[in-house]
C-alpha cells in the first residue's frame, strides 16, 4: 500500500471522489486544506496502516465519514484544526499508535475516543483551549495508562472546564 497525502490545497472543498476508496497502505495526511468542512467521500475506509493526520483544517467541524475505521496502524494526529468541536466519527476506534490532539482551539470533547483499547506509542493532549483538561484525564482513564506504552502527556488545556 502506499500513502494519501494532500497537502496546502485550499481550494479543494470536498473530496468525494473517493468513496472508492476501502483502505489506505501506510499514511494518509490532510493538512492545510482549508476549503473542507467535511470528510464526505471516506466512508468506506475500515483501516489504515500508517498515521491519520489532519493538520490545519480550519473549516472542518465533521469527522463522521471516518466512522468504519476501527485501527490506526500509526499515529492519530489532529492539530491545529480551528472549527473542530468534537471527534464524532472516531467511535469506532479501537486500536492506534500515538494519538495527538493539539492546538485545536475549539475541540470541547474527546468522549468519542473511548472505545480506544490500546495506544502502542504516545498520548498527547495539548493547547486546546476549549477542552476540559478532567476530559482528556478521563480518556486516559478510560483507555487505561497501563494500555499506552509512550510518553503521556495532558497540559495547556482548559484547567477550570467542567466534566460530568
Amino acid at each position: 500500500g502506499g500513502n494519501l497525502e494532500m497537502i496546502a490545497t485550499p481550494a479543494l472543498a470536498n473530496i468525494r471522489g473517493l468513496q472508492n476508496l476501502r483502505s489506505i497502505g501506510d499514511l494518509f495526511i490532510l493538512w492545510g486544506n482549508g476549503g473542507l468542512t467535511d470528510l464526505g467521500g471516506l466512508e468506506n475506509i475500515e483501516f489504515i496502516g500508517g498515521n491519520l493526520v489532519l493538520w490545519e483544517l480550519n473549516n472542518l467541524t465533521d469527522l463522521t465519514a471516518l466512522r468504519g475505521i476501527s485501527s490506526l496502524g500509526g499515529n492519530l494526529d489532529i492539530q491545529d484544526s480551528a472549527t473542530l468541536t468534537n471527534l464524532d466519527g472516531l467511535e469506532n476506534l479501537k486500536t492506534i499508535g500515538g494519538l495527538r490532539l493539539r492546538g485545536n482551539n475549539t475541540l470541547a470533547t474527546v468522549d468519542h475516543l473511548e472505545s480506544i483499547e490500546s495506544v502502542d506509542g504516545f498520548f498527547d493532549i495539548v493547547q486546546n483551549p476549549a477542552l476540559p483538561t478532567c476530559a482528556a484525564q478521563a480518556l486516559l482513564d478510560a483507555i487505561g495508562e497501563g494500555n499506552i506504552t509512550g510518553d503521556i502527556s495532558i497540559q495547556d488545556n482548559d484547567d477550570d472546564g467542567l466534566c460530568e
